[in-house]
């Protein structure tokens, strides 16, 4: 199962609604792309790196990196196009591989992400690659539920030379 990431390029967008809507992401997260709306594909200069992830030469799903807010925070975001894909190992992979593009350019940078609390699949996930819960709350969804979630984090191996 080979797994590449290939930038991401405004093109790409009209596939997101339709990649979130396959899988019902509300189910899972909030949002399915980073949050400077005006950002329609991988942009270095703003701090976004931003990819499709390709599985055996298919798009399988989308990742990104966006600044934090803290100096030398990233917040990542992930999910996968089609439900066959969970557990596969594909997550996993692409994050590895999104770490390490942004290790490369920013050796020092920590990690944050916000999970679900009844995600155990992408908990699980999470903490396979070296990510820790960091800390805990609840958000309201637009139709008025409050969903527990945890923050996870994740140093820099570089950083902790």
């Amino acid at each position: 199962m080979p797994v590449e990431l290939r930038a991401f390029q405004s093109l790409d967008l009209q596939h997101l609604n339709d990649w979130a809507c396959t899988i019902a992401i509300d189910d899972f997260m909030s949002r399915s792309r980073p949050k400077p709306t005006a950002v329609t594909s991988h942009d270095l200069s703003k701090g976004i790196l931003w990819f499709v992830i390709v599985e055996s030469g298919l798009d399988a799903g989308t990742i990104w990196l966006e600044p934090g807010e803290q100096p030398n925070e990233s917040v990542l975001g992930i999910f996968l196009n089609d439900r066959s894909r969970f557990g596969l190992g594909i997550g996993s992979l692409a994050i590895r591989l999104a770490l390490s593009e942004l290790w490369n350019l920013y050796p020092s940078q920590t990690v944050t992400l916000n999970v679900r609390q009844a995600n155990f699949r992408a908990i699980a996930c999470y903490k396979k690659i070296g990510f820790s819960i960091s800390s805990s709350g609840s958000k309201i969804s637009p139709s008025g539920n409050s969903i527990p979630y945890f923050q996870m984090q994740l140093q820099s191996s570089i950083s902790n030379a």
